[in-house]
C-alpha cells in the first residue's frame, strides 16, 4: 500500500470516527434536550391540573350560590305571597270590624271619624 493510500484509509477512519463521537454527542444533546422538555411538559400539566381544581372549586361555588339566590327567590316570593295574604285578612278585619254606620259614638258620646279605625284604636 503506497503512503497516498494509507492516508486516505486513515482519513476515511478518522472521519469515521469524528461522525460516530458526533453522532453519539448528537445523540447525548438530544436526550438531554428530550428529558429537559418532558420536565418542563410535567410542569405545565401540573399548573394546568392545579388550575383546573382551582377552576372546578369557583364552579362549585358559583353553583352554590345560584342555589342560595334561588332558594332567597322562593323565599321573597314566599313572604309576598303571606303578606298580601295577611294584608287581605287585615282588610277584611277592618272592614268587618270597623265603624258599622257613619253616625257612630265612641263610649264618651263622640262620634267618630269616617273611614276605617286606625289598628291601635
Amino acid at each position: 500500500m503506497e503512503l497516498g493510500e494509507m492516508l486516505a484509509v486513515f482519513n476515511l477512519a478518522g472521519l469515521i470516527i469524528v461522525a460516530f463521537i458526533g453522532w453519539t454527542s448528537l445523540k447525548a444533546t438530544k436526550q438531554q434536550v428530550m428529558e429537559l422538555v418532558n420536565r418542563d411538559l410535567a410542569e405545565v400539566r401540573r399548573q394546568i391540573r392545579i388550575s383546573m381544581k382551582g377552576l372546578d372549586r369557583v364552579q362549585d361555588h358559583v353553583a352554590d350560590n345560584r342555589e342560595d339566590i334561588l332558594k332567597i327567590e322562593v323565599n321573597i316570593v314566599s313572604m309576598q305571597d303571606e303578606l298580601e295574604s295577611m294584608s287581605r285578612k287585615l282588610s277584611d278585619f277592618i272592614r268587618d270590624h270597623g265603624p258599622q254606620d257613619e253616625d257612630a259614638t265612641d263610649e264618651n258620646g263622640d262620634e267618630t271619624p269616617a273611614g276605617p279605625r286606625h289598628l291601635y284604636e
